[in-house]
């Protein structure tokens, strides 16, 4: 089979045996086309020439074929079925379809509308049941014949039923389009792109889907047993299929695993058994309700010596209606012995019509065919005078009516003239040939003739065709078109219920009792032949079979038909039928229910309804109507139920009569009447059900079924095999599914099959009472005791639905799915549980990963991560959010918004924020993400490095920049009110998964505590960060580790060359992002530098400094990185500016990572500049003087833009107390490493100009800034050490390592001379020691050549003027003449610029070219105004002070219009100080940053930050927010606080609260806060739940009414997104309070002593657990889900006082100063930590460590929970904590302490 179909695609599709994979069915292949094929197969409607690949081979093919994947895009999977046409075969047609209306199908049954379909239902089934046992006749609607057709016609409709795709004809090339009003195709049937046949195949072309469900439970079964409604969600998927193949009138068919496909969100595409509806005849012939004439002759043979049990037989068959009028009447002339063809007793059968019309002109069957014909009065008279010659002549013999036999032999040879020889004719009919003597037509010779009819009329077409030339065919009615057409109706007469009615009246004429006596003679039928007495022996003649009355035979009673008849009902109860939507059992206990669907065009589509008892009853006689309300039964006046009874007391009669036998036993041996076709239909039925039924079991018992093939073996055997299976493991079944098996197969509540006489049907009514199954009805949500679907299913598929036929299209509806999403997600995840929010992830992540990413997230991602909780959002949402950030572009500006970030923190908690978004933020503020990307996908694990961490990798194209449309969707009103009222959420406790160190100098930090930093320390410093120092040492190859890194470059000794070598590396040259230029772009960066910004604001120093600041200097390097980044930027002079340089290409991109830079700075303080931004930047220049390479030459460049923008916003005070540090860090190593000739730039002279303005521009701006005489004294070597390098660009010196400089660090002294001779140097053991052989030295020299090139390039006239003439303007000629050594030099080479330069005709001032020549002559004024700094400052000892501060600093300077200019752009002042940092906040501050990041331990210093007041007694608890931005207090002064976190102050502030809840009555006593809904909840024994943002009650719990005398003492909230909080209550009672509704809803007994009082609860890592401490000593596990206690045991001595998880591990302390570690899985102790000495009462965790605070104000902290932990206790003193400690919570990521005390205080130590 496989290689003749393969064959068949080839010969017919042109697709190669190659490219084709055989499945596990028979018929379905896999191939591999190009979809160039495909598409003209669809258009053509005949397929092209095959494509094969043009490189790969065979085996490659092959290979392909198995891995499933497909050679590139243009390449396509195709599934392809193949069926064989058979155009020769006949079949049934299919059912009709059902006419649906949607509305109705959408609803559900109401539980009153469901009691009454039940009702209906098994009144109509038991009816049916009845029927088919004790009725006697079929029903009307059984005698229906249905006609055959095609077995492909068949085909082609279930096609278009099932699939409603294009059809296309290959031999006539026609495309059928798919139709578009009848069908469509279920969201769960394989999409079928197109079907293809020919006369002998049909293929459908379906989509390739490559797992199925077999696959699922064999090979990833945890997939489905993860959850129960994964695969009760598969269930309910078959159903909803099964429901709508019914609707159609159609079947799946047997469909096993393999013919469910499932993608990976467990949508499933069923591949239909289409050819299980094709019904053939052959199939049904042995079940036909008639017996044919072979049975009959076979009862004859068998009952030849017992003629009344044959006749018996046959009589019961014929009364019952299982034997036909012909066949019965055939029999009766065989027992009669009439025999067939012989000429005087042929076989006799009435003529039922005078042919006038085919249905009419009925024959009189009471009076014989002799006695119509001649008529009663001549009977009468021959009979008469008959009589009176016997009364007068004894000897005559008495004259009959009839002078012959019922068929004389000249009629016999007068019917069959046509077929009979002349000869024969005119021996026995005339002797004469006359053909005119012949009657000429069918209706002549019925009424010539007074004999009956012959069985040749009714079967043979030929009796009618002449073989005379000379005589004419037998003349037909005109109604008949042909011989056949007559024979067939003439038959239909003999067998329609009139002529049944009253055919035992011709069989007592004929073969009966109306033969002899008075009875023939009433009837004018007495026989010559019986009467004649004749004495000669004779083998034929009349023969009387019967001596009684022949029964009639039982025609269908329309008062007992199948169908139930309709009972009256009240007007109103007929109004509710009518509301009821259509639901069916189409699986009945008898075939019949599918009545209403084999009918064909004899019905309306109003009779189409599937409801049989709601379709009423045939007009009159079918309808029992109720005038009023059930006051009478009115009765049809010809209804008789009695005339059944008298029918089977004459049968009885007359078979021991006459027949001397009994009657058979109705019940025992009756016989299926129902109709086969309809029979077959409702069996597939039955089977579908039954499939499901197996699909369950296959499921569910997977393993015990691996071994049994049940692919190729036939249904029956499945089914076998299934039951066997369920009743061997019938416990293993789950609960939830032993209902439906149950009901589907039949068995008992112990897994047996119940016994039941026809295994193809079901009973009529269930063992629960129900109908039997179907699709409908298990699809009620009421009847979840079958099936315990969740209520939310219905939504949850409609929505899915929806979204698989968007996917569908070829087009992308991303964002349609997006659309879709939104609109129905919320109300949707109201009703979902985890279980169905999983069903919902695969497809949210697919739109996150989509064209419509950005829109999925901004709309989608905060519903959903709320529904699943911060710990499962991060598991799901993580990476493809992450990976939408990373990939940049216009589109994505928006969700760098601070609303959307906002949602982030909250749904994924701080912790997860920081370390996953804070990177790319700092990316976007570089401009890293104003470009557009591709979006990411996450087929694999996401990338840990990023454009910080792999610059060369990160190229961008100036062409490539998207635009984006203003943030249309968000508003600053909805921002702010977004932020105000989710501003606190809760972290997530987990540790982040390690990342790796990129050996990239730049690297943004994820902050890993867990990660481990370079062992190599480099620079210690404990204002920079280590990890950058540990990352930077990677890049230093080949240097030594004990290299000091404060060796000047000019001092060093020689490098070799191969570290110079190394220092120009050759890297992929790095593009900045392309700036936006139209009005309407909106860059990524300017939404991200807001949000930075505000996010600043919340984090707090800390976390600002460690986070955003940290990377922010990382990310200014990276701006300046690459050679087209230092290129000037166009347009721009740099002599035309007030503050001298030049503009860079890089200035765009660094303009808002120094804006916000400049801002954080602005917010904390000018300490986080000294101490962070200053310590950088010396760090990274100490690093520079080792070896430049072309990450740290952009990090110097970055480093004096930086001063620059940050000059202005340093007091003076400050800037003069680190001006010495400035220069000595900063800029003298700058001009040391713009001058020097030891190494080339990396990216050579364009970097060198770009160094050298940046230079000029730090340089001056601080001369501005602290004015000439400070000028004098402080810059007076830099600026002159920065002019000799133009020596060195035009050969006025010697090179630099001849010379000798001798330079005092406390004076400006500098001694020059002539070399000296050294006669002995002291070699050390260091490379740079050694003298280089001659290679080498050639290769210096040539290095050295190419840097002097370099300066040469560099240091020209241009640079000269440009930084001469603004220190000139500013200094004056005399002391420039004393700075300068080579003044000469340098205003030559100014004079040479502005002879090359043409002089601008418009004043002199910023923005045009001012000339050394015109600023001579007013050389003394300019410098007599610009010193007014100095005269403000006096030089007490090595510090420099202000004399007075009410003097400004800055005085007008030449180059500018006023005062107000200057202070503009040299002085910029802090507006809020508030949260500056100084006192201890700073000391917490600066010892924070300088930890390393793999020092995460809770160091307890005990310093005081900040004070609380606002209580007036002993604070009960404490709650921090888990964005550390805010608490909550409760304290016994019956008030519940909420406080603002804000670094404010020295450490002595005290704050106060923000708002207080006022409504306990006593003393509070717990508070828990929870984090869905945003509310608290809060206990003085009575639980009262407000909302802290709107400051409101929501609702107050009084327990009392429920369980009296139980107060709350304890409160604990569930991990979200549980919205539920614990509260135990004072008697040992455990309940889980609702928030949502505010009910209490589930109690728990915990201990039923009376010292059971529970003192604390905890909540178990895995959320389910619940943990609680008992005063009695005790400790309880509790389930929370199924509401059990897992374990209790004694694990104090004394009262247990607090609980703490950690990990798996469960701590508690107790009354006996005893603190245990248990087992949170079973309760196993673990260990006892030791430490404490007094008894603790705060127990928190904190990582995986365990602080805790004791009763005698000791803070102690354990290093783990386990026995090898360390301890150490710190007692708090009386000047940082004031009273007794009464409540603990820690801030983790900030790592502080919140203490209360009972005297009301509160404090936030660290």
């Amino acid at each position: 089979m496989d290689t003749d179909a393969r064959q068949t695609l080839r010969k017919f599709l042109f697709i190669p045996e190659k490219y084709t994979k055989v499945t596990k069915n028979d018929d379905r292949f896999i191939a591999l086309v190009h979809r160039t094929w495909l598409s003209s197969l669809l258009q053509k409607g005949r397929p092209d020439i095959f494509k094969y690949h043009e490189k790969l081979t065979d085996f490659e093919v092959d290979l392909f074929l198995k891995l499933g994947e497909p050679f590139d895009s243009s390449w396509q999977f195709l599934s392809i079925r193949v069926i064989r046409f058979d155009p020769e075969e006949k079949v049934y047609p299919l059912p009709r379809p059902r006419q649906t209306n949607a509305t109705l199908d959408s609803l559900h049954l109401s539980y009153s509308q469901l009691l009454h379909y039940i009702n209906h239902s098994n009144y109509k089934n038991s009816w049916k049941d009845s029927f088919r046992k004790f009725s006697s006749l079929p029903g009307t609607k059984d005698l229906q014949r249905v006609p055959l057709l095609s077995k492909n016609a068949v085909l082609l409709e279930v096609v278009k039923r099932v699939y409603s795709c294009p059809v296309i004809n290959l031999d006539t090339q026609e495309v059928f389009p798919a139709p578009k009003d009848c069908f469509q195709t279920h969201p769960n049937c394989l999409p079928t792109l197109c079907a293809v046949f020919n006369s002998q195949h049909l293929f459908l072309l379906q989509n390739h889907i490559p797992h199925s469900l077999f696959d699922c439970v064999t090979f990833s079964p945890a997939v489905l047993n993860s959850a129960r409604s994964r695969s009760l969600f598969i269930i309910f998927q078959l159903l909803r299929l099964l429901r709508d193949t019914y609707d159609k009138g159609v079947v799946l068919g047997g469909v096993n695993l393999h013919d469910l496909l499932i993608s990976t969100s467990l949508w499933v595409s069923v591949v239909p058994k289409i050819e299980e509806n094709l019904i053939a005849p052959a199939e049904i012939d042995s079940e036909h309700p008639y017996i044919n004439c072979k049975e009959v002759h076979s009862i004859l043979l068998r009952n030849e010596k017992s003629r009344e049990k044959a006749l018996n037989q046959l009589l019961d068959l014929w009364v019952r209606g299982q034997l036909s009028n012909f066949d019965y009447l055939i029999a009766l002339n065989c027992l009669a012995g009439r025999k067939f063809g012989h000429p005087s007793h042929h076989h006799v059968l009435p003529w039922v019509t005078d042919f006038s019309t085919s249905n009419d002109g009925w024959r009189d069957l009471s009076k014989s065919k002799f006695r119509l014909n001649k008529g009663d009065r001549q009977l009468d008279l021959t009979f008469e005078t008959a009589s009176n010659h016997q009364s007068c002549d004894s000897h005559l013999l008495q004259i009959p009516h009839h002078v012959s036999d019922f068929l004389s032999e000249i009629t016999y040879f007068v019917y069959l003239a046509r077929r009979t020889p002349k000869s024969l004719l005119c021996k026995y009919v005339r002797p004469n040939w006359v053909p005119a003597e012949y009657p000429s037509s069918i209706q002549r010779l019925q009424e010539w003739t007074p004999d009956e009819c012959i069985p040749e009329f009714y079967t043979d077409a030929n009796t009618f065709k002449s073989i005379h030339e000379d005589l004419p065919d037998l003349e037909l009615p005109s109604w008949a078109s042909s011989p056949e057409h007559f024979v067939e109706k003439h038959r239909q007469a003999l067998e329609s219920v009139h002529v049944s009615e009253r055919l035992h009246h011709w069989i007592d004429l004929t073969f009966g009792y109306k033969l002899s006596g008075s009875a023939a003679i009433k009837s004018k039928n007495v026989c010559l032949y019986l009467v004649d007495n004749h004495t000669n022996l004779s083998d034929c003649g009349a023969v009387q079979l019967f001596t009684q009355p022949h029964p009639h035979k039982i025609t269908p009673n329309p008062y007992m038909e199948i169908s139930a008849p309709k009972i009256a009902i009240p007007t109103c109860k007929k109004r509710l039928e009518n509301t009821l939507p259509c639901i069916l059992s189409p699986v009945l206990s008898t075939p019949d229910n599918i009545e209403d669907m084999v009918e064909f065009q004899s019905e309306t589509p109003e009779d189409s309804s599937p409801l049989g008892v709601f379709k009423p009853l045939s007009k009159s006689k079918s309808f029992l109507a109720a005038e009023e309300a059930a006051k009478a039964i009115h009765l049809p006046k010809d209804f008789n139920p009695i005339s059944l009874l008298q029918d089977v007391e004459n049968l009885f009669h007359f078979s021991s009569e006459v027949l001397h036998e009994n009657a058979k036993d109705e019940i025992s041996e009756q016989q299926d009447l129902s109709s086969p076709y309809k029979k077959a239909v409702a069996a597939s039925r039955v089977k579908e059900m039954q499939t499901l039924g197996c699909l369950i079991v296959e499921i569910y018992l997977a393993t015990k079924l691996r071994a049994a093939d049940l692919i190729h073996c036939d249904f029956n055997q499945r089914l076998d095999r299934c039951l066997k299976v369920v009743e061997k493991e019938w416990r293993d079944m789950p609960c939830a599914v032993k209902k439906i098996t149950s009901l589907l197969l039949e068995v008992d509540d112990f897994g047996k099959k119940s016994q039941k006489p026809n295994q193809d049907f079901y009973h009529c009514i269930s063992s629960g009472g129900l109908p039997p199954p179907s699709a409908h009805q298990l699809l009620q949500p009421l009847l979840s005791s079958v099936v315990p679907f969740p209520e939310y299913f219905e939504s949850l598929y409609i929505l899915l639905a929806g979204i698989y036929e968007l996917e569908s299209s070829p087009d992308d509806t991303s964002e349609l799915q997006v659309n879709l999403f939104h609109k129905e997600l919320p109300q949707l995840l109201q009703k979902m549980d985890q279980d169905g929010i999983n069903l919902l992830i695969p497809h949210i992540v697919r739109l996150l990963k989509s064209e419509s990413a950005t829109n999925a997230a901004w709309r989608l991602f905060d519903p959903v991560a709320k529904a699943l909780g911060p710990q499962k959002s991060a598991k799901e949402l993580l990476d493809p959010i992450c990976d939408l950030l990373e990939s940049g572009g216009a589109t994505r500006a928006k969700l760098y918004h601070r609303s959307f970030l906002l949602k982030l923190m909250v749904r994924f908690g701080l912790k997860i924020f920081i370390v996953n978004f804070v990177k790319p933020l700092v990316e976007a503020v570089g401009g890293y993400k104003d470009q557009q990307c591709k979006t990411p996908t996450l087929d694999s694990e996401r990338r840990k490095s990023d454009a910080l961490g792999a610059v060369e990798n990160f190229a961008m194209y100036e062409g490539e920049a998207g635009i984006l449309s203003p943030l249309d969707e968000d508003s600053s009103a909805d921002s702010e009110k977004l932020v105000t009222e989710q501003e606190v959420f809760q972290t997530k406790k987990e540790e982040v998964s390690d990342t790796e160190n990129e050996l990239e100098v730049f690297v943004l930090e994820n902050n890993n505590e867990n990660e481990e930093s370079d062992p190599v320390n480099l620079v210690t410093s404990p204002a920079v960060a280590l990890d950058l120092m540990a990352q930077l040492e990677i890049d230093m190859d080949q240097e030594p580790e004990n290299t000091n890194a404060n060796v000047e470059i000019d001092e060093a000794k020689d490098s070799t060359p191969e570290e110079l070598a190394a220092a120009t590396p050759v890297q992929t040259e790095w593009r900045p992002p392309r700036r936006p230029t139209a009005a309407t772009e909106f860059p990524v960066s300017e939404e991200s530098a807001e949000s930075l910004l505000w996010l600043a604001h919340r984090l707090g120093p800390v976390l600002t400094a460690r986070h955003l600041s940290r990377n922010l200097l990382r990310m200014l390097s990276l701006c300046y990185l690459g050679e087209s980044s230092l290129a000037p930027s166009k347009g721009q002079d740099s002599c035309c500016q007030a503050i001298p340089g030049l503009k860079l290409v890089g200035d765009d991109n660094s303009a808002r990572v120094l804006s916000c830079l400049a801002e954080i700075a602005a917010i904390y303080g000018e300490q986080l500049v000294v101490v962070q931004y200053f310590g950088h930047m010396s760090e990274l220049i100490a690093l520079c003087k080792r070896k430049l390479t072309q990450n740290l030459e952009a990090g110097l460049i970055g480093c004096l833009s930086l001063v620059c923008s940050i000059i202005p916003y340093l007091s003076d005070s400050i800037l003069m107390e680190q001006l010495t540090d400035i220069l000595k860090n900063i800029l003298h190593p700058s001009v040391r490493l713009v001058a020097t000739t030891r190494a080339p730039f990396p990216c050579g002279a364009t970097a060198r100009l770009a160094l050298a303005y940046k230079l000029l521009e730090a340089l001056y701006m601080i001369a501005l800034r602290i004015g000439t005489d400070m000028t004098r004294m402080h810059l007076s070597v830099t600026l002159q050490r920065y002019f000799l390098a133009f020596d060195k660009a035009y050969d006025q010196t010697e090179p630099e390592s001849s010379h000798l400089e001798v330079k005092r660090e406390s004076t400006d002294i500098t001694l020059r001379g002539s070399p000296l001779q050294i006669s002995h140097v002291m070699v050390y053991e260091s490379i740079d020691s050694f003298s280089p052989p001659a290679p080498i030295l050639e290769a210096a020299n040539e290095i050295r050549s190419k840097a002097l090139h370099e300066i040469k390039a560099v240091f020209n006239e241009k640079l000269a003027h440009c930084i001469y003439i603004p220190f000139y303007r500013l200094l004056g000629e005399s002391l420039m003449e004393k700075i300068m050594k080579n003044e000469p030099l340098v205003r030559d080479l100014c004079y040479q610029y502005e002879q090359m330069t043409p002089r601008l005709k418009h004043s002199q001032g910023t923005g045009s070219l001012v000339y050394l020549s015109d600023l001579l002559p007013t050389e003394e004024n300019l410098a007599g105004t610009s010193g007014s700094f100095g005269t403000n400052v006096s030089v007490i000892g090595n510090r420099i002070e202000l004399q007075r501060p009410d003097i400004p600093s800055t005085l007008p300077s030449p180059g500018f219009k006023n005062l107000d200019e200057v202070s503009n752009i040299i002085s910029k002042r802090m507006e809020n100080t508030s949260r500056h940092l100084r006192g201890n906040w700073l000391a917490y501050w600066d010892h924070e940053i300088g930890r390393a990041d793999k020092d995460n331990k809770f160091n307890f210093k005990q310093i005081k930050l900040q004070q609380f007041t606002g209580h007036t007694h002993s604070v009960r608890a404490l709650h921090v927010l888990d964005n550390e931005n805010s608490f909550i207090s409760g304290s016994r002064d019956k008030t519940v606080k909420l406080w603002s976190l804000r670094s404010q102050g020295d450490g002595t502030t005290a704050s106060t609260c923000r708002w207080s809840y006022n409504q306990h009555r006593k003393s509070v006593l717990a508070i828990a806060y929870v984090e869905p809904m945003g509310l608290v909840a809060s206990c003085d024994s009575i639980v009262h739940l407000w909302d802290p943002f709107m400051g409101a009650t929501v609702a107050v719990l009084d327990g009392a009414n429920r369980t009296a005398n139980s107060p709350v003492n304890v409160l604990h909230s569930m991990p979200a997104p549980s919205c539920s909080v614990l509260a135990a209550t004072t008697d040992a009672t455990l309940k889980i309070v609702d928030i949502r509704t505010a009910e209490y809803v589930i109690e728990m007994k915990v201990a039923n002593s009376a010292g059971g009082l529970i003192r604390c609860i905890s909540v178990c890592n895995s959320g389910n657990t619940v943990a609680v401490g008992q005063s009695s000593g005790h400790l309880a596990l509790l389930d929370v889900r199924m509401g059990m206690i897992l374990s209790s045991w004694k694990g104090h001595e004394g009262e247990v006082l607090q609980l703490a998880s950690s990990g798996s591990n469960l701590v508690s302390s107790s009354l006996d100063q005893t603190v245990a570690t248990w087992s949170s899985d079973n309760g196993n102790l673990r260990c006892i930590l030791k430490g404490p000495t007094e008894p603790v009462h705060c127990l928190n965790a904190y990582n995986s460590e365990l602080i805790s605070g004791t009763t005698a104000n000791r803070i102690g902290v354990h290093t783990s929970v386990g026995e090898q932990a360390c301890f150490s206790s710190t007692r708090l003193r009386s000047d940082t904590f004031k009273g007794v400690l009464t409540a603990m919570a820690v801030l983790p990521l900030n790592r502080l302490l919140l203490l209360g005390s009972d005297a009301g205080h509160i404090s936030l130590l660290c």
